[in-house]
Protein backbone atom coordinates (compact mmCIF):
# COMPACT_ATOMS: atom_id res chain seq x y z
CA UNK A 1 0.00 0.00 0.00
CA UNK A 2 2.78 2.62 1.00
CA UNK A 3 4.87 1.47 -2.73
CA UNK A 4 1.76 2.15 -4.46
CA UNK A 5 0.84 5.82 -2.60
CA UNK A 6 4.58 6.65 -3.26
CA UNK A 7 4.44 5.36 -7.30
CA UNK A 8 1.18 7.31 -8.02
CA UNK A 9 2.64 10.90 -5.89
CA UNK A 10 6.09 10.54 -8.24
CA UNK A 11 3.47 9.79 -11.17
CA UNK A 12 1.30 12.79 -10.42
CA UNK A 13 4.53 15.12 -9.66
CA UNK A 14 6.48 13.90 -12.81
CA UNK A 15 3.44 14.46 -15.02
CA UNK A 16 3.22 18.29 -14.23
CA UNK A 17 6.99 19.12 -14.08
CA UNK A 18 7.27 19.78 -18.00
CA UNK A 19 3.49 21.36 -17.81
CA UNK A 20 4.98 23.55 -14.72
CA UNK A 21 5.24 26.93 -17.35
CA UNK A 22 1.64 26.78 -18.22
CA UNK A 23 0.25 26.77 -15.19
CA UNK A 24 2.94 30.19 -14.59
CA UNK A 25 2.29 31.49 -17.83
CA UNK A 26 -0.94 30.41 -19.36
CA UNK A 27 -3.14 29.78 -15.99
CA UNK A 28 -0.99 32.79 -14.07
CA UNK A 29 -0.60 30.98 -11.21
CA UNK A 30 1.38 32.05 -8.23
CA UNK A 31 3.29 28.44 -9.11
CA UNK A 32 3.28 25.38 -10.68
CA UNK A 33 1.42 22.25 -9.16
CA UNK A 34 5.07 20.08 -9.47
CA UNK A 35 6.77 21.90 -7.23
CA UNK A 36 4.07 22.00 -4.41
CA UNK A 37 3.78 18.19 -4.85
CA UNK A 38 7.25 17.39 -4.73
CA UNK A 39 7.61 19.34 -1.45
CA UNK A 40 5.11 17.06 -0.16
CA UNK A 41 6.24 13.57 -1.39
CA UNK A 42 10.38 15.11 -0.75
CA UNK A 43 9.64 15.70 3.69
CA UNK A 44 6.87 12.14 3.68
CA UNK A 45 10.05 10.48 2.04
CA UNK A 46 12.51 11.80 4.15
CA UNK A 47 10.10 11.26 7.24
CA UNK A 48 9.91 7.58 5.87
CA UNK A 49 13.38 6.94 5.62
CA UNK A 50 13.97 8.12 9.24
CA UNK A 51 11.66 6.14 10.37
CA UNK A 52 13.09 3.09 8.56
CA UNK A 53 16.43 4.24 9.98
CA UNK A 54 18.39 4.03 6.70
CA UNK A 55 19.70 6.29 4.05
CA UNK A 56 20.21 5.51 0.45
CA UNK A 57 24.32 6.14 -0.79
CA UNK A 58 24.27 9.03 -3.08
CA UNK A 59 25.78 8.83 -6.70
CA UNK A 60 29.42 9.68 -6.62
CA UNK A 61 29.11 12.76 -9.13
CA UNK A 62 25.94 14.05 -7.04
CA UNK A 63 28.26 13.64 -3.92
CA UNK A 64 30.97 15.32 -5.91
CA UNK A 65 28.63 18.30 -7.02
CA UNK A 66 27.39 18.73 -3.65
CA UNK A 67 31.09 18.90 -2.46
CA UNK A 68 31.77 21.37 -5.33
CA UNK A 69 29.19 23.90 -4.52
CA UNK A 70 29.78 23.43 -0.46
CA UNK A 71 33.58 24.49 -1.49
CA UNK A 72 32.25 27.85 -3.15
CA UNK A 73 30.13 28.91 -0.01
CA UNK A 74 32.92 30.26 1.86
CA UNK A 75 33.77 32.52 -1.92
CA UNK A 76 29.99 33.22 -1.94
CA UNK A 77 29.76 34.62 1.68
CA UNK A 78 32.40 37.29 0.66
CA UNK A 79 31.68 38.04 -2.68
CA UNK A 80 27.58 39.05 -2.60
CA UNK A 81 25.23 39.82 -0.19
CA UNK A 82 23.83 36.85 1.69
CA UNK A 83 20.30 37.25 0.35
CA UNK A 84 21.57 36.61 -3.03
CA UNK A 85 23.77 33.64 -1.80
CA UNK A 86 20.94 31.98 0.09
CA UNK A 87 18.76 32.61 -2.98
CA UNK A 88 21.22 30.61 -5.40
CA UNK A 89 21.46 28.07 -2.74
CA UNK A 90 17.84 27.49 -2.76
CA UNK A 91 16.99 27.56 -6.05
CA UNK A 92 19.88 24.93 -6.79
CA UNK A 93 18.47 22.17 -3.97
CA UNK A 94 14.88 23.09 -5.46
CA UNK A 95 16.05 22.28 -8.48
CA UNK A 96 17.85 18.95 -7.20
CA UNK A 97 14.97 17.90 -5.89
CA UNK A 98 13.69 15.39 -7.93
CA UNK A 99 17.14 13.67 -7.58
CA UNK A 100 16.57 13.03 -4.12
CA UNK A 101 12.92 12.12 -4.25
CA UNK A 102 13.59 9.53 -6.78
CA UNK A 103 16.82 8.56 -4.32
CA UNK A 104 14.80 8.08 -1.70
CA UNK A 105 11.65 6.77 -3.19
CA UNK A 106 13.66 3.66 -4.59
CA UNK A 107 13.85 1.75 -1.78
CA UNK A 108 10.43 1.97 -0.53
CA UNK A 109 8.87 2.12 -4.34
CA UNK A 110 11.44 0.23 -6.37
CA UNK A 111 9.16 1.08 -9.78
CA UNK A 112 9.65 4.81 -9.02
CA UNK A 113 12.39 5.59 -11.30
CA UNK A 114 10.20 3.44 -13.75
CA UNK A 115 7.24 5.86 -13.11
CA UNK A 116 8.84 8.71 -12.76
CA UNK A 117 10.17 8.23 -16.63
CA UNK A 118 6.97 7.15 -17.58
CA UNK A 119 4.59 10.02 -16.37
CA UNK A 120 7.52 12.63 -17.22
CA UNK A 121 6.99 11.23 -20.76
CA UNK A 122 3.57 11.87 -20.92
CA UNK A 123 3.20 14.94 -19.14
CA UNK A 124 5.92 16.19 -22.35
CA UNK A 125 3.29 14.93 -24.94
CA UNK A 126 0.52 16.71 -22.70
CA UNK A 127 2.41 19.68 -22.71
CA UNK A 128 3.29 19.34 -26.51
CA UNK A 129 -0.45 18.97 -27.68
CA UNK A 130 -1.67 21.86 -25.93
CA UNK A 131 1.48 24.23 -27.43
CA UNK A 132 0.22 22.89 -31.02
CA UNK A 133 -3.38 23.33 -30.04
CA UNK A 134 -2.10 27.10 -29.41
CA UNK A 135 0.62 27.28 -32.55
CA UNK A 136 -2.38 26.47 -34.87
CA UNK A 137 -4.88 28.62 -33.44
CA UNK A 138 -2.65 31.59 -34.53
CA UNK A 139 -1.34 32.25 -30.93
CA UNK A 140 2.13 31.93 -31.61
CA UNK A 141 4.52 32.98 -29.09
CA UNK A 142 8.30 34.11 -29.02
CA UNK A 143 8.71 35.38 -32.45
CA UNK A 144 6.80 32.18 -33.63
CA UNK A 145 8.38 29.62 -32.52
CA UNK A 146 6.04 26.56 -30.30
CA UNK A 147 5.72 27.14 -26.58
CA UNK A 148 3.31 28.67 -24.02
CA UNK A 149 3.35 32.21 -23.65
CA UNK A 150 5.71 34.85 -24.83
CA UNK A 151 7.91 34.72 -21.57
CA UNK A 152 8.23 30.98 -21.82
CA UNK A 153 11.77 30.53 -23.43
CA UNK A 154 11.53 27.89 -25.88
CA UNK A 155 14.35 26.10 -24.40
CA UNK A 156 13.13 24.78 -21.50
CA UNK A 157 10.14 23.26 -23.68
CA UNK A 158 12.30 21.36 -26.55
CA UNK A 159 14.40 20.33 -23.98
CA UNK A 160 11.96 18.78 -21.74
CA UNK A 161 10.42 16.96 -25.52
CA UNK A 162 14.34 15.72 -26.12
CA UNK A 163 14.19 14.23 -22.65
CA UNK A 164 11.40 12.23 -23.40
CA UNK A 165 12.00 10.89 -26.99
CA UNK A 166 15.16 9.22 -24.89
CA UNK A 167 13.20 8.09 -22.21
CA UNK A 168 10.42 6.54 -23.95
CA UNK A 169 13.08 4.58 -26.08
CA UNK A 170 14.48 3.06 -22.93
CA UNK A 171 10.98 2.29 -21.41
CA UNK A 172 9.99 0.62 -25.01
CA UNK A 173 13.57 -1.18 -24.71
CA UNK A 174 12.37 -3.01 -21.34
CA UNK A 175 8.90 -2.82 -22.33
CA UNK A 176 7.59 -0.78 -20.13
CA UNK A 177 5.20 1.19 -22.78
CA UNK A 178 3.67 -0.43 -25.88
CA UNK A 179 4.62 -0.11 -29.44
CA UNK A 180 1.50 1.88 -30.27
CA UNK A 181 2.39 4.31 -27.24
CA UNK A 182 5.81 5.00 -28.70
CA UNK A 183 4.15 5.11 -32.13
CA UNK A 184 2.03 8.09 -31.06
CA UNK A 185 3.62 10.06 -28.99
CA UNK A 186 7.07 10.25 -31.21
CA UNK A 187 5.76 12.22 -34.29
CA UNK A 188 4.00 14.54 -31.58
CA UNK A 189 7.25 14.63 -29.60
CA UNK A 190 9.28 15.70 -32.88
CA UNK A 191 6.94 17.75 -34.82
CA UNK A 192 7.12 19.82 -31.44
CA UNK A 193 10.51 19.72 -31.00
CA UNK A 194 11.45 20.70 -34.57
CA UNK A 195 8.23 23.72 -34.38
CA UNK A 196 9.90 25.02 -31.01
CA UNK A 197 13.31 25.53 -33.43
CA UNK A 198 15.30 25.05 -30.18
CA UNK A 199 18.37 24.45 -31.82
CA UNK A 200 20.34 24.30 -28.48
CA UNK A 201 17.73 20.67 -27.62
CA UNK A 202 17.81 19.56 -31.02
CA UNK A 203 21.52 19.87 -31.58
CA UNK A 204 22.47 18.11 -27.87
CA UNK A 205 19.81 15.45 -28.98
CA UNK A 206 21.44 14.58 -32.32
CA UNK A 207 24.92 14.23 -30.77
CA UNK A 208 24.06 12.21 -27.44
CA UNK A 209 22.34 9.64 -29.86
CA UNK A 210 25.32 9.65 -32.56
CA UNK A 211 27.63 9.65 -29.73
CA UNK A 212 26.17 6.86 -27.98
CA UNK A 213 25.72 4.36 -31.20
CA UNK A 214 29.53 5.40 -31.40
CA UNK A 215 30.41 4.14 -27.91
CA UNK A 216 28.00 1.28 -27.86
CA UNK A 217 29.70 0.28 -31.70
CA UNK A 218 32.68 0.31 -30.53
CA UNK A 219 32.44 -1.76 -27.66
CA UNK A 220 30.41 -4.74 -29.51
CA UNK A 221 33.14 -4.35 -32.28
CA UNK A 222 35.59 -5.15 -29.51
CA UNK A 223 33.76 -7.80 -27.57
CA UNK A 224 32.76 -9.90 -31.32
CA UNK A 225 36.38 -9.35 -32.26
CA UNK A 226 36.02 -7.14 -35.57
CA UNK A 227 32.95 -9.29 -36.49
CA UNK A 228 30.31 -6.84 -38.51
CA UNK A 229 27.18 -8.06 -36.75
CA UNK A 230 27.19 -4.80 -35.75
CA UNK A 231 26.21 -3.38 -39.23
CA UNK A 232 23.72 -6.05 -39.36
CA UNK A 233 21.70 -4.63 -36.28
CA UNK A 234 22.49 -1.36 -37.58
CA UNK A 235 21.66 -1.14 -40.99
CA UNK A 236 17.59 -1.85 -40.37
CA UNK A 237 17.64 0.61 -37.77
CA UNK A 238 18.89 3.13 -39.53
CA UNK A 239 16.31 2.36 -42.03
CA UNK A 240 13.74 2.77 -39.66
CA UNK A 241 14.80 5.74 -38.60
CA UNK A 242 15.17 7.17 -41.98
CA UNK A 243 11.57 6.02 -42.99
CA UNK A 244 10.06 7.62 -39.67
CA UNK A 245 12.16 10.45 -40.51
CA UNK A 246 10.30 10.91 -43.88
CA UNK A 247 7.41 10.10 -42.53
CA UNK A 248 7.84 12.94 -40.54
CA UNK A 249 8.78 15.40 -42.64
CA UNK A 250 5.96 14.62 -44.89
CA UNK A 251 3.37 15.49 -41.93
CA UNK A 252 5.28 18.81 -40.96
CA UNK A 253 4.97 19.58 -44.98
CA UNK A 254 1.37 19.06 -45.16
CA UNK A 255 0.53 20.13 -41.78
CA UNK A 256 2.43 23.68 -43.06
CA UNK A 257 0.73 23.91 -46.47
CA UNK A 258 -2.84 24.06 -44.63
CA UNK A 259 -2.53 26.38 -41.87
CA UNK A 260 -1.08 30.13 -42.43
CA UNK A 261 1.58 30.15 -40.58
CA UNK A 262 3.23 33.64 -38.39
CA UNK A 263 6.46 34.77 -40.48
CA UNK A 264 8.57 34.88 -37.73
CA UNK A 265 8.72 31.00 -37.45
CA UNK A 266 10.37 30.72 -41.22
CA UNK A 267 12.58 33.67 -39.95
CA UNK A 268 14.40 31.85 -38.03
CA UNK A 269 14.40 28.89 -40.26
CA UNK A 270 16.00 31.04 -42.87
CA UNK A 271 18.38 32.17 -40.11
CA UNK A 272 19.48 29.04 -39.26
CA UNK A 273 20.12 27.82 -42.81
CA UNK A 274 22.45 30.64 -43.90
CA UNK A 275 24.55 31.00 -40.76
CA UNK A 276 26.35 33.97 -42.30
CA UNK A 277 28.49 34.50 -38.85
CA UNK A 278 28.99 32.39 -35.47
CA UNK A 279 26.80 35.31 -34.31
CA UNK A 280 23.80 33.91 -36.36
CA UNK A 281 24.99 30.15 -35.29
CA UNK A 282 24.67 30.76 -31.71
CA UNK A 283 22.01 32.89 -31.59
CA UNK A 284 24.36 35.67 -30.24
CA UNK A 285 25.99 33.26 -27.56
CA UNK A 286 29.49 33.74 -28.98
CA UNK A 287 29.48 37.77 -27.97
CA UNK A 288 28.27 36.83 -24.63
CA UNK A 289 30.67 34.04 -23.87
CA UNK A 290 33.44 36.66 -24.97
CA UNK A 291 32.12 39.10 -22.78
CA UNK A 292 31.76 37.05 -19.64
CA UNK A 293 35.54 35.77 -20.74
CA UNK A 294 37.05 39.07 -20.68
CA UNK A 295 36.22 39.59 -17.26
CA UNK A 296 38.91 39.48 -14.48
CA UNK A 297 37.71 36.27 -12.63
CA UNK A 298 39.47 36.01 -9.52
CA UNK A 299 40.79 32.47 -8.41
CA UNK A 300 38.57 31.39 -6.34
CA UNK A 301 35.41 32.95 -8.65
CA UNK A 302 32.77 35.58 -8.00
CA UNK A 303 30.50 33.26 -5.58
CA UNK A 304 27.34 31.26 -6.41
CA UNK A 305 24.45 33.36 -7.75
CA UNK A 306 26.70 35.90 -8.48
CA UNK A 307 26.34 36.58 -11.89
CA UNK A 308 22.96 38.70 -10.79
CA UNK A 309 25.51 41.21 -9.35
CA UNK A 310 27.56 41.08 -12.24
CA UNK A 311 24.42 42.27 -14.88
CA UNK A 312 24.56 45.21 -13.13
CA UNK A 313 28.12 46.05 -12.65
CA UNK A 314 29.19 45.07 -16.17
CA UNK A 315 27.34 45.77 -20.02
CA UNK A 316 26.34 41.95 -20.26
CA UNK A 317 22.27 41.88 -20.88
CA UNK A 318 22.14 38.39 -19.98
CA UNK A 319 23.80 34.88 -18.28
CA UNK A 320 26.51 32.99 -19.91
CA UNK A 321 24.38 30.77 -21.60
CA UNK A 322 27.24 28.03 -20.88
CA UNK A 323 27.37 25.76 -17.70
CA UNK A 324 30.97 25.55 -17.86
CA UNK A 325 31.55 29.52 -17.98
CA UNK A 326 29.36 29.78 -15.47
CA UNK A 327 30.76 27.02 -13.18
CA UNK A 328 33.93 29.55 -14.07
CA UNK A 329 32.12 33.12 -13.15
CA UNK A 330 30.80 30.72 -9.53
CA UNK A 331 33.75 29.27 -8.57
CA UNK A 332 36.34 30.45 -10.24
CA UNK A 333 38.95 27.82 -12.29
CA UNK A 334 38.37 25.19 -9.30
CA UNK A 335 34.63 25.11 -9.94
CA UNK A 336 35.43 24.89 -13.23
CA UNK A 337 37.25 21.56 -12.92
CA UNK A 338 35.33 20.61 -10.31
CA UNK A 339 32.31 20.82 -12.89
CA UNK A 340 33.67 19.08 -15.21
CA UNK A 341 34.91 16.00 -13.21
CA UNK A 342 31.11 15.84 -12.42
CA UNK A 343 29.69 15.51 -15.64
CA UNK A 344 32.55 12.99 -16.74
CA UNK A 345 31.52 11.00 -13.38
CA UNK A 346 27.51 10.60 -14.18
CA UNK A 347 28.84 9.65 -17.90
CA UNK A 348 30.81 7.46 -16.28
CA UNK A 349 28.20 5.90 -13.89
CA UNK A 350 25.66 5.64 -17.07
CA UNK A 351 27.89 4.08 -18.96
CA UNK A 352 28.90 1.34 -16.52
CA UNK A 353 27.58 -2.23 -16.41
CA UNK A 354 25.40 -1.16 -19.68
CA UNK A 355 24.20 -4.17 -21.80
CA UNK A 356 22.25 -2.88 -24.01
CA UNK A 357 22.85 -2.06 -28.02
CA UNK A 358 21.87 0.91 -27.33
CA UNK A 359 21.93 2.71 -23.85
CA UNK A 360 18.88 5.88 -24.06
CA UNK A 361 20.35 6.30 -20.34
CA UNK A 362 23.86 7.45 -21.51
CA UNK A 363 22.51 9.34 -24.47
CA UNK A 364 20.05 11.17 -21.44
CA UNK A 365 23.29 11.90 -19.72
CA UNK A 366 24.87 12.73 -22.66
CA UNK A 367 21.55 15.17 -23.59
CA UNK A 368 21.97 16.48 -20.06
CA UNK A 369 25.90 17.40 -20.46
CA UNK A 370 25.55 18.72 -24.27
CA UNK A 371 22.76 20.90 -22.98
CA UNK A 372 25.21 22.58 -20.87
CA UNK A 373 27.33 23.86 -23.74
CA UNK A 374 24.43 26.78 -24.98
CA UNK A 375 22.52 26.88 -21.56
CA UNK A 376 23.04 27.49 -18.02
CA UNK A 377 22.24 23.77 -17.37
CA UNK A 378 23.02 23.45 -13.81
CA UNK A 379 20.89 26.01 -12.37
CA UNK A 380 17.67 24.62 -14.29
CA UNK A 381 14.96 21.62 -13.84
CA UNK A 382 16.05 20.98 -17.75
CA UNK A 383 19.30 19.56 -16.53
CA UNK A 384 18.48 18.36 -13.49
CA UNK A 385 15.25 16.27 -14.71
CA UNK A 386 16.86 13.76 -17.27
CA UNK A 387 20.05 13.59 -15.35
CA UNK A 388 17.97 12.78 -11.76
CA UNK A 389 15.30 10.46 -14.04
CA UNK A 390 18.92 8.24 -15.61
CA UNK A 391 21.13 8.20 -13.07
CA UNK A 392 17.82 6.56 -10.59
CA UNK A 393 16.97 4.17 -13.69
CA UNK A 394 20.45 2.95 -14.41
CA UNK A 395 20.84 2.40 -10.52
CA UNK A 396 17.47 0.57 -10.62
CA UNK A 397 18.10 -1.56 -14.27
CA UNK A 398 21.39 -2.97 -12.09
CA UNK A 399 19.63 -4.61 -9.67
CA UNK A 400 16.30 -5.26 -11.08
CA UNK A 401 15.33 -7.91 -13.69
CA UNK A 402 14.90 -6.39 -17.15
CA UNK A 403 11.29 -7.51 -16.84
CA UNK A 404 9.12 -7.78 -14.17
CA UNK A 405 9.29 -5.27 -10.67
CA UNK A 406 11.55 -5.69 -7.35
CA UNK A 407 9.23 -6.53 -3.89
CA UNK A 408 9.06 -3.34 -2.40
CA UNK A 409 12.02 -2.73 -0.15
CA UNK A 410 13.78 -5.52 -1.66
CA UNK A 411 16.70 -3.24 -2.84
CA UNK A 412 17.70 -2.50 1.00
CA UNK A 413 18.85 -6.03 1.62
CA UNK A 414 17.48 -8.28 3.83
CA UNK A 415 15.47 -7.08 7.19
CA UNK A 416 16.45 -3.27 6.01
CA UNK A 417 12.80 -2.68 4.41
CA UNK A 418 10.48 -0.53 5.92
CA UNK A 419 7.05 -1.74 4.39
Amino acid sequence: MLSKSVETLTAISFFFMPLSMLFIYRFHAPFSAHALLFGVLFVSLILLTLFCGRMPRLNISIALFLVSITIIAPVSIFSTNIELILTGYIRLFTMMIPYFVLLLALPIAPEAPVVAARWFSFGSVASAIYALQLFFAGEIFYAGRLTFAAEHNPTTFGSNLATSLLLMGWLYGQKRISGLVLSASVPILVVSLVLSQSRNAMIALIIALGLTACLKSYRSIRLWNGRIKILRNFIPFFLRLLAVTLILVGIIVAVFSSFEIDERFYSRILATIELSSATDATAGRDTIWGSYLALDVPFFGFGLDSTSTLLQQVEIEQLPHNAFILSYIHGGIIFFFLYIGFVLTFLFELSEKSTERFSFLLATGLFAAFLGLGTDAYIYAIFWAPLSISLILHRYQTVAPLKGSLPAGSMLGSNQTCV
